[in-house]
């Protein structure tokens, strides 16, 4: 499969999940979490990953603005045009139920489109809360994963709130006499979504059919400073395997990120 329809199915997997109906809110029985709770949970999961992303992505833009010319890792991030039109065609069945917790503490649910099986699932352990959507499609033409997963721990320091975390994307096709899977990874550490404040790393790994691979790594390395009115004075260093090979600084603008609910605590 190609670039552009790795975005399609991923803009696909993240409208479907954001758009369906809310399951049965009946009360819970004590120490469960609601419907409506796991829908805020998913729908501002999608959008704390895709605010990263975005901030790690407008790194690369700054580096370019300052001359410094730095090789993107493999993604499927483009095709504008593509995105558009598959906003217009979400035509989600519904409504999907939460069933669990399970076991092992996770709620999940599941649903088909487009010929697609699209399972979520979200599970607090601790205080720490974790929500996996992954999109799968198998057949005689190939194989396709694309699995996307958040995870927080929400802690207080000098009576500020902050977070640690992840967001972790992996996509992997088969077919087609062609092989490839692409994982990006975020992560961020002591991170105020308020002021954008704080550490952040990029990782990545890459394999082609036919191309050379590319082992996991960090990619970048941020450190984020708040200096006021929206503002944030950025400090990068910039890897290639594990070496250091540059470094620049930027200023950037934040917009506050609205985090989900930590129904760890519920």
């Amino acid at each position: 499969m190609k670039t552009k329809l790795f975005l399609i199915l991923l803009v696909l997997g993240i409208v479907i999940a954001t758009s369906c109906k809310k399951a049965d809110n009946s009360a819970p029985t004590k120490g469960q979490i609601t419907p409506t709770q796991l829908d805020a949970v998913s729908e501002k999961s999608t959008s704390t990953f895709a605010s990263i992303q975005t901030f790690m992505l407008g790194a690369l833009m700054s580096a370019a603005d300052s001359g410094i010319m730095i090789t993107a890792p493999p993604s499927e991030t483009s095709a504008k045009a593509e995105m558009s039109k598959i906003v217009k065609l979400k035509n989600a069945e519904g409504p999907y139920d939460w069933f669990g917790p399970d076991a092992d503490g996770w709620y999940t649910k599941t649903w088909k489109s487009y010929g697609y099986t699209y399972t979520e699932k979200i599970r607090c352990k601790d205080t720490t809360m974790t929500n996996i959507l992954s999109i799968e499609y198998s057949g005689g033409d190939g194989h396709y994963s694309n699995v996307y997963e958040t995870q927080y721990t929400k802690y207080t320091r000098n009576k500020i709130a902050l977070w640690k975390g992840y967001a972790d994307w992996k996509i992997s096709t088969f077919g087609n006499s062609d092989i490839s899977d692409v994982r990006w990874r975020f992560e961020f550490n002591d991170w105020s979504p308020q002021t954008g404040a704080g550490i952040y790393d990029w990782y990545f790994e890459a394999h082609s059919l036919g191309g050379d691979p590319v082992p996991y790594q960090r990619f970048l390395n941020l450190v984020a400073y708040e200096k006021g009115n929206g503002l944030l004075h950025v400090k990068i260093r910039w890897y290639d395997n594990s070496a250091e090979v540059g470094s620049w600084e930027y200023d950037t603008s934040w917009e506050p990120v609205e985090m989900p609910e930590m129904v760890c605590s519920h």
